[in-house]
């Protein structure tokens, strides 16, 4: 038995990091107010096919590109903010940190399920120092994830916890599909368990 783990809002607070660390970071260091670069970042989003294409090295460069600033400041500038280990300090759940030390406790193998760009998601991992917890064979992260290659990789006698549905039904028989929701109290669909902290994966455990 295997855990496999979504990032974004399954273990790192994505939308919390981008509001209270990335946007007010990029406010600062471009000398412009925060809804300036919220505005931009929903005309960037708009342009993506999924969430899951922000590119972070693009984004700056797009950002760079309409924002009318005072300071001048270079694209690598404003990369370097992605990459700088301090604003991932806190962002993950609280109760990540607590689940991991107890699959690892008990000698359950913990792996990574993710879509989007590896370096930015390798950010996530690294700078909330969580990777040591995956078996590195076991870190999928790529463009798609929920496509016969990928799938493929995955150990059959596992659980996969996510945020979303789409990515936990259709899935091999043999995975335990668990679905995060820390907001509602809502079921979803037949096949995929609702669990409200990632302390509940025990129960499934086998």
């Amino acid at each position: 038995m295997i855990v496999y783990f979504d990032i974004d809002s399954t273990v790192f607070t994505t939308d919390l990091f981008k509001k209270t660390r990335i946007d007010p970071a990029l406010s600062e260091l471009l000398a412009v107010p925060v809804e300036v670069i919220t505005k931009i970042e929903k005309q960037y989003f708009t342009g993506l096919t999924k969430g899951t294409d922000f590119k972070y090295q693009e984004y700056v460069a797009f950002l760079a590109e309409k924002v009318t600033s005072s300071n001048q400041v270079t694209v690598a500038q404003l990369i370097t903010l992605f990459e700088n280990p301090a604003l991932y300090t806190d962002m993950l759940y609280p109760d990540v940190v607590p689940i991991f030390s107890e699959l690892k406790l008990r000698g359950i193998p913990m792996g990574v399920y993710s879509e989007g760009f590896e370096d930015f998601q390798r950010n996530k991992l690294v700078f909330t120092d969580i990777l040591e917890y995956f078996e590195p064979e076991h870190i999928h992260i790529s463009r798609r994830k929920k496509t016969p290659e990928v799938l493929s990789k995955l150990e059959f006698e596992a659980i996969i916890v996510d945020d979303k549905l789409e990515y936990l039904t259709g899935l091999p028989e043999v995975i335990t599909p668990l679905m995060i929701n820390r907001q509602t109290e809502e079921t979803v669909t037949e096949g995929v368990k609702i669990i409200h902290s990632l302390e509940e994966i025990v129960a499934y455990l086998s």
